[in-house]
């Protein structure tokens, strides 16, 4: 992504979500290609991402199935999302807000969830029903969990701290 498109977002983000949306979208998109081909993350009909963010995962997810769905409680986030997507054009990508623990989706609507760096922060056995609900039989569940050094580690080190 070009550094002038990324500009236009600096003026309504936070310091912190303008520098993680930097760090996502100036690196090559190989990384998230090659993650969901490893985890066979291709070829489905429907994926939902869920706890989406600026969309990194759902833009790599795009690219390797016929639909994808973003959601996340973070408003500004989504919409940066969204515009990025449309910048792409991308078109079987669309965006919505939700949180993980109660999902606007018919039950058995989605071939796979995706949901990375998300499902700790949020009531996981809620969360986790939810995505039994709305995954279709024989679908694909992918969740990332982050043990107490990751905890340790932002509360020390503060990664993210722009």
């Amino acid at each position: 992504m070009d550094q002038k498109v990324l500009e236009k977002y600096d003026q309504f983000l936070s310091q912190n979500d303008y520098g993680f949306l930097s760090r996502c979208m100036t690196t090559s998109q190989d990384r998230y290609l090659k993650r969901i081909s490893k985890i066979d993350f291709c070829g489905k009909d429907r994926i939902l991402d869920a706890g989406c963010g600026f969309g990194q995962w759902s833009l790599a997810l795009a690219q390797k199935n016929t639909e994808v769905v973003g959601i996340d409680v973070g408003s500004a986030r989504l919409m940066v999302a969204d515009d990025l997507a449309k910048s792409q054009g991308i078109d079987n990508l669309s965006f919505r807000y939700s949180p993980i623990t109660q999902l606007p989706f018919e039950d058995n609507s989605f071939d796979g969830i995706f949901c990375y760096g998300v499902i700790f922060i949020s009531d996981v056995q809620a969360a986790l029903a939810e995505f039994y609900r709305v995954l279709a039989p024989k679908g694909r569940l992918y969740f990332t969990a982050n043990g107490i050094e990751f905890h340790l580690r932002n509360w020390m080190e503060r990664p993210n701290n722009t």
